[in-house]
């Protein structure tokens, strides 16, 4: 018996996601008829598997999700448990990644199984009822994690109702949470049903917790306690059964925007990492640059083949992209209109250098005047450390610069050392470093 190719699989995969946007309604029978109709010979379940990787890649992934989370997902579960139970978590995890859009974690179509701790972690983290916390710099798929966290748990055909704590007015936080009473406040004329009871006993994403008032924080911490809430307007509590899944950035848990109780409520110190672009394209460079191309395409409405080869890797890899995926894809949409206009299918370096060369240059002249903006303030014992933690280019112009202040005062880097109550043995140390960062010191007297 011939087996299907690759090339007719993809086909396939187009044939039925056009008939899923067609139909209405689509389920698990639908699919198996539509199989059979077109003498497709391998478990239903590897189809599935190849359905949502050729979505995903196609930027199509938001036809095939009902189908697959609420259809289909026992029957893959199973099937690779059966198959290779090991390798269950990465598998799974992988998938539901590519359902949310995210299609370079996890496996790549080369190697398609192999055991990755992060993902085993998110698997784990599924198959408990615990409360998570997500960590990861903007842009860097915190909710398409949330959402896979909640497809394989066993909540996944219950509710799964985002709270943005940035997108909506300070005034409606409370209700919109909570839900409120008929005038409970000017403009409430009707009652209204907060996201926690709306979820009832599925999953409740807080995303950007660190840009949640505190006062609000502190009576989620309350509800994670007693499993209840009372509407604004209320003095009726009601029960609630959801999960709490919170984001929030790195710099939020480290600038302590978030009450301590609430991170001890949401697993600290353990959390969900989300790796940053830096970190993917450290990995696997040439399916982050793949997924992004397939996004920017998708965004200018550009159906062309489009090529690219170690040239640009090794280029975009130099980057530090402080805006994550949402940067990378910006990037590659300049760069593929500037292709095009060159008439060509293939996306050299060229076309995107002079959107890094102005970028890097802004970022350049902001990190310069964030590293001097101090300095002249600082005590001389403090400049070294700052001069040490800051970028290699500025380390040097940083401690010239506060040589040149403590020479037009006349004093010298042990006379002012002393003056700040340094030991004779410590101002040694911190001569020597001053050294090793500025160069030797030409005028003797200091």
């Amino acid at each position: 018996m011939k087996k299907n190719t690759e090339k007719d699989v993809d086909a396939l995969c187009e044939k039925v996601i056009n008939a899923i946007q067609k139909k209405p309604v689509f389920n698990k029978e639908s699919l198996l008829e539509f199989l059979k109709k077109e003498k497709y010979k391998e478990p239903y379940e590897i189809f599935i598997f190849n359905l949502i990787s050729f979505a995903a890649w196609q930027g199509k992934q938001e036809y095939i999700q009902n189908l697959f989370i609420h259809d289909c997902f026992d029957d893959v579960k199973n099937y690779y448990m059966n198959l290779n139970k090991e390798a269950l978590p990465d598998i799974l995890a992988s998938l539901c990644l590519l359902s949310q859009g995210i299609n370079d974690l996890g496996f790549s179509k080369v190697v398609p199984f192999v055991k990755d701790e992060w993902l085993m972690r998110a698997y784990d983290d599924a198959q408990t009822d615990d409360n998570l916390l997500i960590v990861g710099e903007t842009g860097t798929g915190k909710q398409a994690m949330a959402e896979t966290i909640h497809i394989m748990s066993e909540r996944r055909k219950l509710p799964f109702e985002e709270f943005n704590c940035v997108a909506i007015p300070e005034g409606l936080l409370e209700s919109e949470l909570f839900g409120h009473e008929k005038g409970a406040f000017t403009g409430a004329v009707r009652e209204t049903v907060g996201k926690l009871e709306s979820a009832k006993s599925g999953t409740v994403f807080l995303d950007e917790l660190g840009k949640m008032p505190q006062y609000l924080q502190a009576k989620i911490l309350k509800v994670m306690d007693v499993k209840f809430i009372t509407p604004v307007g209320s003095l009726k509590r009601k029960p609630i059964k959801c999960r709490f899944i919170g984001a929030v950035q790195p710099d939020d848990i480290k600038n302590k925007k978030i009450l301590p109780d609430l991170l001890y409520r949401f697993g600290a110190p353990v959390y969900v990492h989300m790796p940053n672009l830096r970190e993917r394209m450290a990995i696997n460079p040439y399916m982050v640059v793949e997924s992004s191309l397939q996004k920017a395409k998708k965004r200018l409405k550009y159906s062309g083949e489009i090529k690219f080869n170690d040239q640009l890797i090794l280029f975009l890899q130099k980057h530090n992209y402080p805006g994550n995926y949402r940067e990378l894809e910006n990037i590659l949409r300049y760069g593929i209109q500037r292709m095009i206009k060159a008439n060509r299918i293939k996306l050299l370096p060229e076309d995107i250098t002079p959107l890094l060369s102005q970028e890097q240059k802004a970022s350049g002249d902001t990190e310069k005047a964030d590293a001097f903006a101090d300095v002249d303030d600082m005590p001389l014992k403090d400049v070294v450390n700052h001069a040490e933690a800051a970028a290699l280019k500025l380390k040097e112009s940083i401690v010239r610069r506060k040589l040149e202040q403590v020479k037009a005062a006349g004093g010298s880097v042990f006379s002012v050392l002393a003056k700040e109550g340094v030991e004779a043995k410590a101002r040694q140390n911190i001569y020597k470093k001053i050294v090793s960062l500025a160069g030797k010191l030409r005028d003797k007297r200091m």
